[in-house]
């Protein structure tokens, strides 16, 4: 620091150091040390009501000094009038006065305003929110991020949900293409859970009334209505979830149209209405960690509510307007705008209930389903998938989703992924009781991913082919040259014949409950004949005890030849492996 000033006086010495001079200050800022502070550039000096701190304000920047830092509240007083002592003394006194005033005119005027309009918008947030919880129809976002082999049955709560949140005016593109589109603002008002909520209502808290004082009640209802709007579009157009809902658009609005407020009269805002650059950078950096890391937040919704926050203000403060013009009276036509899109949002609400009371709960979910078969696989396999597990679906809605896999089955490399929408496929064929196609599409899953979710699931749907079809016996099964049987504690095989691969599978049930599988791979490398031991559970810590399978005295085992083929993850010529069956899947309707 380098100070020419001959009158330059220190306050006080070490990390709240302040000096005054005939024309600058100096004063603590944090890791930077001492600022030069020019009193060209005050905005603001004061002190807080508890005289215990002293701020003084350039408009872009704010400085405190505490009174532990110069010695205690006497002296900061003295340090206060030590202040306005250079002021009067400076060659421009009075022009350093007269913004003094002005900014404190100013911001007192915006003090007094109060911000009514925020204070509505969040009332009908926690009345809608009151009605979902009523009603069922929340939605927690982290079960749209699971995977359906996280847990088998963890997302049949969903469809319920989704359905009662759609019928309440979510927006949901296809839907918006089909003509309904009170859903870019109902949309608006309407929050996926508890959290969702909290985070939205607690930035509209901070930012609503910032906004509304600096443009007046008016004024602020059409941008937050305006900007809601755009952002349900960029959402509908650019990101088309498979379900969107939330303030957040217009939150985002409220943001793009205070950063153009600041950027242009950043040096006319008083303190309280203006935001150090350093947040700026830190709001861009949180943003930014929010779009690469949380793919459950819209974020081209996000990203139109901002753009039209920054098109509105833009609109309201030409770039050609040097007057920012926070006080100037609200006409006649901006009131009357506000009116109109107020309307504009209760007719739609209207509209959305008309729909709700005439539609069956399930009808917008199919709609809903049969729409996301343009969206990637793995969020149509999402939907699709909670719906097959939903124990109340309808064979409509089971169609309507089966439709959609089929669609998605196509469009994905992986075979992980692939092996998901096979599984969720067969699932949707069981409900609909088409058991041969079930067990078709479930082998191919395994082909591809060999899980124990996966095997039990293929278990559970050839126990259902079994029963309908019953080609197959207790104990032996013939069929490509190969005899199958149970005899004596062991299971038997022989091959009189034949070079291909086999896959059996043995189906241990009790009482009629499917307890595991049995799976067995033959290789047409192998010799002619094999044979497995079985053993009790009382009996498996014998020496030289074969496989434990059968658990119980009274259980049963099922032998059925499936297909010529083999499952790669064994990789020896015979194989034998037992999966009791998945806790999960047990669960599955």
């Amino acid at each position: 620091m380098s100070r020419t000033d001959d009158e330059a006086q220190l306050w006080a010495d070490g990390a709240g150091s302040v000096v005054l001079g005939s024309r600058a200050l100096w004063l603590p800022s944090g890791r930077r040390g001492l600022v030069h502070v020019d009193l060209l550039d005050l905005r603001k000096v004061g002190l807080t009501t508890d005289h215990a701190t002293l701020v003084v304000s350039t408009g872009p920047r704010t400085y405190r000094v505490e009174a532990e830092a110069v010695g205690g509240k006497g002296r900061l007083y003295h340090l206060f009038h030590a202040v306005f002592e250079r002021i009067t003394a400076h060659p421009q006194s009075e022009r350093i006065l007269r913004t003094l005033a002005e900014t404190d005119q100013l911001e007192s005027a915006l003090l007094a305003r109060r911000p009514r309009a925020t204070q509505a918008f969040i009332a009908i947030c926690l009345a809608a929110f009151g009605l979902q919880m009523m009603w069922g129809a929340t939605l927690p976002v982290v079960s749209l991020l699971g995977s359906p082999t996280d847990d088998p049955g963890g997302l049949s709560f969903l469809p319920a949900r989704l359905a009662r949140l759609v019928a309440m005016g979510a927006n949901t593109p296809g839907l918006v293409d089909a003509g309904e589109y009170f859903r870019l603002a109902t949309a608006n008002f309407l929050h996926a859970g508890w959290g969702h909520l909290l985070v939205n209502l607690l930035g509209l808290m901070a930012l609503g009334p910032l906004v509304e004082r600096l443009w007046g009640s008016a004024r602020f209802v059409i941008l937050f209505l305006l900007t809601g709007l755009t952002g349900a579009v960029a959402s509908t157009w650019l990101t088309a979830p498979m379900i969107s809902v939330g303030v957040s658009t217009a939150l985002l609005g409220l943001l793009g149209a205070y950063f153009v407020i600041w950027l242009r009269f950043r040096t006319d805002l008083p303190p309280r209405f203006s935001v150090p650059t350093d947040r700026w950078v830190a709001l861009v950096v949180i943003n930014g960690v929010i779009w690469w890391y949380v793919p459950a937040v819209d974020h081209f919704g996000h990203l139109g509510g901002a753009l039209g926050g920054v098109a509105v203000a833009l609109a309201i403060h030409p770039l050609w307007r040097r007057d920012p013009g926070f006080v100037r009276p609200t006409t006649a036509a901006t009131k009357a705008m506000a009116i109109v899109l107020s309307a504009v949002f209760v007719a739609a609400a209207g509209w959305a209930a008309t729909v709700a009371a005439r539609r069956p709960l399930d009808e917008g979910l199919r709609r809903l389903t049969l729409s996301q078969a343009r969206q990637p696989p793995t969020r149509a396999n999402l939907i699709a998938w909670a719906i097959a597990t939903w124990p109340e679906a309808e064979p409509p809605l089971l169609r309507a989703a089966e439709a959609t896999i089929r669609a998605a089955v196509d469009g994905i490399d992986s075979d992980a992924g692939r092996a998901a929408i096979l599984d969720t496929w067969a699932t949707l064929s069981y409900r609909l009781g088409r058991h041969r196609e079930a067990v078709s599409a479930s082998l191919s899953s395994i082909q591809l991913d060999p899980s124990p979710v996966t095997m039990s699931q293929a278990a559970r749907f050839l126990k259902a082919y079994l029963q309908d079809a019953a080609p197959y016996r207790y104990g032996v099964v013939d069929g490509q040259g190969v005899s199958l049987e149970l005899d004596d504690g062991q299971v038997k095989l022989t091959r009189s014949h034949g070079l291909e691969d086999l896959l059996i599978v043995g189906l241990v049930e009790r009482g009629g409950r499917l307890e595991g599988s049995l799976w067995i791979q033959y290789s047409s490398r192998a010799g002619e004949a094999f044979s497995w031991p079985l053993v009790h559970r009382r009996d498996a810590d014998r020496e030289g005890g074969g496989l434990d399978v059968l658990g119980a005295p009274d259980a049963t085992l099922r032998l059925a030849l499936i297909a010529t083929s083999r499952i790669s993850d064994y990789g020896a010529d015979v194989g034998l492996k037992y999966l009791p069956m998945d806790p999960g899947v047990r669960r599955l309707p």
